[in-house]
C-alpha cells in the first residue's frame, strides 16, 4: 500500500550546497573549534546572575558549555 504523502518526499542528494564553514574561534586559551559559538556581552545589572541563566538555557537545550565568565564591570564571555 503506498504512502499517501509520498508526493512530499524530500530528493536524494547531499546539503553541502547550502552547508558553509564558520571562521573558528581562536582565543588565547581555546584552541579554534570549528562547532563552538563564542558570545560576548555587556550587562548593567548582576552579570553572574545573567551568565546562571543562559548557562542553563544551553544546558536545556542539550548545548554543551566550554567556557563561561563575568567580571565587575558587566562583561560576559561564553563559550557554548
Amino acid at each position: 500500500m503506498p504512502l499517501p504523502h509520498i508526493h512530499h518526499a524530500r530528493p536524494q542528494g547531499s546539503d553541502n550546497s547550502i552547508v558553509r564553514e564558520l571562521v573558528p574561534i581562536v582565543g588565547n586559551r581555546n584552541p579554534a573549534i570549528p562547532w563552538a559559538m563564542q558570545m560576548r556581552a555587556i550587562s548593567l545589572v548582576e552579570p553572574s546572575r545573567l551568565v546562571h541563566t543562559l548557562t542553563g538555557a544551553i544546558l536545556g537545550c542539550g548545548g554543551w558549555v566550554l567556557s563561561r565568565g563575568a567580571n565587575d564591570s558587566g562583561a560576559v564571555n561564553l563559550l557554548f
